[in-house]
């Protein structure tokens, strides 16, 4: 898949600040405290908070302008100048008296940040400040194919200046999105869609989430308080979840190593607002954002993403990745596929074979859409012992999805996917084996539906204990010889 993307216009409003990394090393303790001894070796200046979600938007092809505050010192001049350096328009920059914010990290051995410094100053903005910034974005609103605020709770975005640029875009017909870290007053209510990520849900609607269900709840709860048309929560490790009136979905994580969750959210919502300006489905907008962030922590610091970058990854396998699943996606596949037959199976894959390509092939001729569940890891562990698995549960899933016979391929960490099947609600299950089908599980589930249940023997001599015995006997002989 390629990025399509024209060049819009997009206003950022929000907290700029500036990012300082003093990079060096630690090797020794201090004779006159017990503390480490931080040698500086270089540093780095690069733009934050809301000047990172700008930078983000620029080097995606699109042109940008800040509204923001920044203080009248070194600092803010660097700042503003740096803006400069990426083509990001500066005209409705206030300046106040205020301290530019800036957060300096300190990078020891292997990047290792040790800690973190910060200048700022959040009192909230004079009145005066505001009818200026307020004055400035109506004389230019217009011009804007989207508006994106990103609120670092540093003293920007009162109350009166937030419900104005909401007021004004919606005059101009114009989208709002915000990365938020709370809603204090509601002053959010009402726009496109707001992002917070899982702590500042939990800190908005004042409860812990502590389930996969409870997320679901809080989002769907901050979705009826706020008005919003969606909320989109970043979940880390576990990637986002997008909620609408009557829709759920989970975009799963792409991150493959991670060095720095710095930026992330900043790149998620610059990403979103550009593909939301160029006109893209939100589900589209939502999983390509999600890519940018997941390519931006394996990043050390705060940095930008290219556009070939994410291009990169979705041209890597991109039909692959769709197919991966969670069981939050369910009820949307079950509403695409209506009519269609839906087959289920499961395993734990470990060692892919002829025997399990066999098998597969013969389900998916059984209907429509093939759903595989896949054991993880900790499942294969309780149920093969604690060799296996052999090959990883991101592994064996990506394995089997590249399989054409294969729609969907979806994980579970219980001993049996009857929970899965419970939620799916197949018109086929398929089992492999000398089953009886008495005693397949979910089978109860099916067959009261009106499904069936059905039995593939397996290939004789093709096993993944099979395999795993030849190659230890192999791996036996040249012991010997």
């Amino acid at each position: 898949m390629r990025l399509k993307l024209d060049k819009k216009k997009i206003l950022v409003v929000g907290d700029i600040m500036l990012d300082i990394y003093y990079q060096g090393e630690i090797d020794r303790i201090s004779p006159e405290a017990p503390v480490p001894v931080f040698k500086h070796l270089k540093d780095r200046y690069v733009l934050g908070g809301a000047a990172n979600v700008a930078a983000n938007i620029a080097v995606a092809g699109q042109e940008v302008a800040v509204a923001a505050v920044v203080g009248n010192d070194n600092n803010g001049r660097k700042l503003k100048s740096m803006l400069h350096t990426y083509g990001i328009s500066t005209e409705m920059l206030a300046y106040t008296d205020k301290v530019t914010t800036a957060k300096t990290r300190f990078l020891a051995n292997n990047n290792q940040q040790v800690m973190r410094l910060d200048d700022e100053d959040i009192a909230e903005i004079t009145a005066e400040t505001e009818n200026e910034l307020i004055s400035l974005i109506e004389r230019r609103i217009k011009e804007f194919d989207i508006v994106l605020i990103s609120d670092y709770r540093k003293g920007l975005l009162t109350y009166r200046f937030t419900r104005e640029i909401i007021k004004l875009s919606d005059e101009a017909g114009i989208k709002v999105v915000a990365d938020i870290k709370d809603n204090r007053n509601g002053r959010y209510n009402g726009i496109f869609l707001i992002k917070p990520n899982k702590k500042e849900l939990s800190d908005i609607l004042g409860y812990e989430l502590n389930t996969d269900e409870d997320i679901r709840k809080a989002a769907k709860d901050l979705l009826d308080d706020t008005e919003c048309d969606y909320i989109l929560t970043t979940l880390g490790a576990k990637g986002m979840l997008l909620v609408e009136k009557d829709n759920v979905i989970a975009i799963p994580s792409v991150a493959r190593e991670v060095f720095d969750v710095t930026g992330a959210g900043d790149t998620a919502i610059s990403y979103l607002a550009v593909c939301l300006a160029n006109d893209y489905e939100i589900s589209d907008a939502v999983r390509i954002a999600n890519v940018a962030s997941g390519i931006e922590v394996g990043k050390v610091g705060t940095s930008q993403v290219q556009v070939d970058e994410i291009e990169a990854y979705l041209l890597d396998k991109p039909e692959e990745r769709k197919k991966v699943i969670t069981s939050d996606n369910i009820p949307n596949i079950k509403k695409e596929n209506k009519g269609k037959k839906i087959v289920f199976t499961n395993g734990c894959f470990d060692i892919l074979h002829v025997g399990h390509i066999r098998y597969l092939n013969e389900a998916k001729r059984l209907g429509d859409i093939l759903i595989v569940g896949v054991n993880s890891d900790d499942s294969v562990k309780r149920l093969k012992g604690d060799s296996r698995p052999v090959n990883t549960l991101d592994d064996r899933m990506e394995l089997i999805a590249a399989l054409e016979c294969v729609d969907y391929v979806i994980s579970f960490d219980e001993d049996t996917p009857y929970r899965l099947i419970k939620e799916l609600q197949p018109d086929i299950l398929v089992k492999g084996g000398d089953y009886i089908k008495d005693d397949v599980v979910g089978g109860d589930i099916v067959e009261r539906n009106g499904g069936e249940v059905i039995i593939i023997p397996f290939v004789d001599g093709k096993s993944t204990t099979n395999v795993i015995s030849t190659i230890l006997k192999s791996n036996k002989k040249e012991e010997l010889r």
